[in-house]
């Protein structure tokens, strides 16, 4: 399993017409070489597929990535809850059908129930 490391960053939005390189999330997780998440990979060692997430004023917040199966995706943050299956989870839009190529773009269900998009800046 070859594991990445993505860095996202807010896209431009009405809050922020500029986007925002300070607000976003750094991803590691396999791909396969089109760019495609490798979901068997992490299905097989989901604790190697962490998120970290980034903001201003706020606590930096660790996790990582759960499949729901359905192509559906979310990120769990560690800490948040005492029983796992009450941790506090952001939805990932179609996250195993994207291309995880740089200049594209995620959109998450933040916590505040709002759905945010942000722009793949680089993948190390």
């Amino acid at each position: 399993m070859r594991l990445h490391r993505i860095r996202l960053e807010l896209a431009r939005c009405r809050e922020f017409p500029l986007g925002s390189a300070v607000r976003g999330y750094e991803f590691v997780v396999p791909l396969r070489d089109g760019g495609e998440v490798d979901v068997p990979a992490c299905e097989d060692r989901p604790q190697r597929c962490s998120v970290r997430r980034f903001w201003p004023g706020e606590d930096e917040e660790s996790g990582h990535l759960v499949h729901q199966g359905d192509h559906r995706w979310a990120i769990r943050f560690d800490g948040t809850a005492v029983d796992p299956d009450e941790a506090e989870e952001e939805p990932i839009f179609q996250f195993d059908r994207h291309r995880i190529v740089e200049g594209q773009y995620l959109t998450i269900r933040e916590r505040d129930e709002v759905d945010r998009t942000f722009r793949i800046v680089s993948i190390r």
